[in-house]
């Protein structure tokens, strides 16, 4: 026995020590999917030339002048500056460090609470497995899903470490809009709180203290009260009809990856509930709260394992998932662990193989999948008007200084554009009528997209220049004059 409490002490630091290595590799050979630096750091330059921007510009072609609230204006600022002094490698250590910051604070935070080895285990282990699923990139998402972890533990801990929370919403409220959700933490908390003790002890009055200094800090992004307006209207915004990882998790519950681990973790809720022993009203908050963002949106289904998990798997495997007897060996253990991580360190092996990775000259510590350093190669002239099937793809030509139809920007695009890039997607009757009202004349089409392949390969008009590592096809418009063999 006293091996198996060994074996379970250093399990989780290995744990966490093997993610932070994943994160690195997937942060400094990052995926062709994964180009939100491009248009970030575009942002960033854009910001340190003409200041921060409240409107669409005319990059961004049929879209120029809509409202525009660039909420990550300060992580821009910060990768264009470390792009300025070469320091390139900097954010890629520092996004890797954010990135592991939840499985240590949940490792943490479960210690604190005397929690089984077996349970500390599993719960990093699942919590890997769902944030390594969309959030191990250059983003500003990941450096909130940090921040809130560490909300969640400040807030459930009901003594004066909650007084960082106005803290963490000051850090972040420059950097993320999810800032806003932790502004609100503490006032959900104070209500739980009001009701379940019906009295207004010191707990109650500290939350009220935290509730409006949490408030306050919301409001010192340059954009003020704006910030709020911009994160309601993201409720009806088209966002949620065309990006897969903003559509509600019930509409594709039953191919959500993690649903068997949702109801895993109901499943020890329901148990911690009933035994009355673990959650708090503060706790209540953060587990109801983290479950409607979790339904709202598929993006946001790690908040959900990060708010219950410490709970959840307090008594470890206790709660009849697994019989006790099979976790007595520290072999056994060792073997599920090793199973569980190894489609990390598969998957990020298979990236960085699979995608060649290059550096431009001057940006020595900026590696590119093959798709960038193929669209740098090639080359596209601010004038010329870009279209992307997928839609991401064009934060390479945004960031080489071209305009575009859409971008990784999304949100500030209107519906009428989503529509048309659905139009054209999908091949759908009037796609080619659309095309030319945009008057494109670079076609970007993943290989994916069979129909609008095969179509346009049919109009004279077309003719394909180069394709990328990630089966995209590029298109120029040759009525346009534009060059036979671009890479002169």
């Amino acid at each position: 026995m006293e091996h198996l409490r060994k074996s379970q002490e250093i399990l989780p630091r290995i744990i966490i020590a093997v993610y932070f290595c994943i994160a690195l590799l997937r942060l400094i050979a990052p995926t062709p999917e994964a180009v939100e630096r491009l248009w970030l750091e575009w942002l960033g330059n854009h910001i340190l030339q003409f200041g921060i921007p409240h409107q669409l510009g005319p990059e961004a072609l049929l879209s120029a002048g809509s409202r525009w609230v660039p909420q990550e204006w300060l992580f821009a600022l910060i990768l264009a500056w470390c792009a300025q002094y070469k320091l390139d490698l900097l954010p890629i250590i520092i996004m890797a460090c954010l990135t592991t910051v939840p499985l240590i604070v949940t490792y943490v935070r479960m210690r604190n609470m005397h929690a089984d080895q077996s349970g500390i285990i599993f719960a990093l282990l699942w919590l890997g497995t769902v944030i390594n699923a969309n959030h191990i990139e250059m983003r500003a998402s990941a450096a909130a899903l940090a921040a809130i972890s560490l909300a969640f533990a400040a807030i459930s801990c009901n003594d004066r470490r909650q007084f960082f929370l106005p803290i963490i919403v000051l850090l972040l409220v420059n950097i993320h809009a999810s800032s806003l959700y932790i502004a609100v933490l503490p006032s959900v908390a104070l209500i739980s709180n009001l009701i379940v003790h019906r009295s207004f002890r010191i707990t109650e009055q500290r939350l009220l203290i935290v509730s409006i200094a949490c408030f306050l800090a919301s409001l010192t992004s340059p954009f003020g009260f704006s910030l709020y307006e911009y994160a309601c209207s993201l409720g009806a915004g088209s966002i949620h009809h065309y990006i897969s990882e903003w559509t509600p998790s019930l509409r594709d519950l039953a191919r959500t990856d993690v649903f068997l681990l949702e109801a895993v973790l109901s499943a020890g809720l329901l148990w911690a509930w009933k035994h009355k022993t673990l959650l708090t009203p503060s706790d209540v908050c953060t587990v109801l709260t983290s479950a409607a963002m979790m339904l709202y949106a598929q993006r946001f289904i790690p908040l959900f394992f990060i708010a219950t998990l410490p709970f959840a798997l307090k008594n470890g495997m206790r709660i009849e998932l697994l019989p006790m007897r099979i976790l007595e060996k520290s072999r056994v253990l060792n073997i599920i662990v090793l199973i569980s991580v190894a489609p990390w360190i598969f998957e990020a092996m298979h990236n960085t193989i699979r995608y060649q990775h290059t550096t431009i000259a001057n940006r020595p510590g900026l590696f590119f999948a093959s798709s960038w350093f193929e669209a740098a190669r090639i080359g596209v002239p601010s004038k010329e008007r870009v279209y992307c099937t997928q839609f991401a793809e064009c934060n390479a030509f945004l960031w080489l200084g071209a305009s575009t139809i859409l971008d990784g920007r999304c949100d500030p695009f209107p519906t009428s554009i989503w529509l048309k890039t659905i139009t054209i997607n999908n091949g759908s009757s009037g796609w080619e009528k659309t095309l030319n009202e945009l008057h494109v004349n670079v076609l970007v089409i993943e290989k994916d997209h069979k129909k609008l392949d095969k179509d346009i390969r049919n109009i004279p008009q077309w003719k394909k220049i180069g394709e990328t590592s990630t089966d995209d096809i590029f298109l120029f418009r040759e009525p346009q004059g534009l060059r036979d063999n671009p890479s002169d």
